[in-house]
């Protein structure tokens, strides 16, 4: 039985997932998984709202993307979610958009910096106290990943965790509700193809700090972004 920490009884579930696709075997595999996995969460996330309880979550690509789409289509995303980040939220925004601007190194694509950038401004517009990105770090990078996680187990009554191919983040959101000895519910998935990490260890370092000064347009769009958001009025 999982026992709420706040006044007011509801339950606050952490969920985390994560993936790297360019891990799995093939595009069937992918098409195939993701729509497992995400079935999984969404599912689970109905059932949390439908409930009444509420659900903090950390504002990234793929499960919490599927989580953050199930509380705005079903939710009262005033009371029934956190978003926890590890940055303030428009450098945030900025690191995402620079990420997908990196040639044949970007990590994600110009559309999931859109869909992530879109999602987070419509909580900003509903309920700009569900964002969480009060943080020490200005930059986004292990360690200020690692203090969101903790952020958001330490809020949060019991875990939900989408474990796919033993990734690091889960991992550690894992660990860190053991120690403080909330309820886990893990959901394993193994899908990656033979020595897929030490390829993308080796990709990484040798990615470096080139591919890095090629994120120039995609910062600039979230700059542009941020200024007419906050200043509708400029033309």
């Amino acid at each position: 039985m999982v026992t709420a920490k706040s006044d007011d009884e509801r339950i606050a579930y952490a969920i985390s997932g994560g993936w790297r696709e360019e891990a799995w075997a093939s595009e069937r595999t992918r098409r195939n998984k993701r729509k497992q996995i995400r079935k999984a969460a969404e599912t689970t996330t109905r059932r949390i709202l439908k409930d009444g309880d509420v659900i903090n979550s950390g504002g990234a690509l793929g499960i919490d993307q599927y989580v953050l789409n199930q509380v705005l289509e079903f939710g009262d995303v005033e009371s029934q979610v956190n978003i926890f980040l590890p940055v303030e939220r428009w450098s945030y925004l900025e690191y995402m958009f620079g990420r997908s601007d990196m040639g044949g190194d970007s990590v994600i694509t110009q559309n999931q910096a859109y869909e992530i950038s879109e999602q987070l401004q419509e909580v900003m517009k509903l309920a700009p106290h569900a964002i969480h990105d009060k943080t020490k770090y200005r930059a986004v990078h292990p360690k200020s990943y690692a203090a969101r996680n903790t952020a958001l187990i330490e809020s949060s009554d019991a875990l939900y965790a989408f474990h796919v191919d033993d990734t690091e983040g889960v991992k550690d959101a894992i660990r860190k509700a053991k120690e403080i000895g909330i309820p886990i519910s893990v959901n394993r998935y193994e899908v990656a193809k033979p020595g897929w990490a030490r390829k993308f260890l080796r990709s990484t370092y040798n990615t470096g700090r080139e591919s890095l000064k090629r994120n120039k347009i995609g910062k600039d769009l979230a700059r542009l972004l941020r200024s007419a958001t906050t200043n509708p009025n400029n033309n």
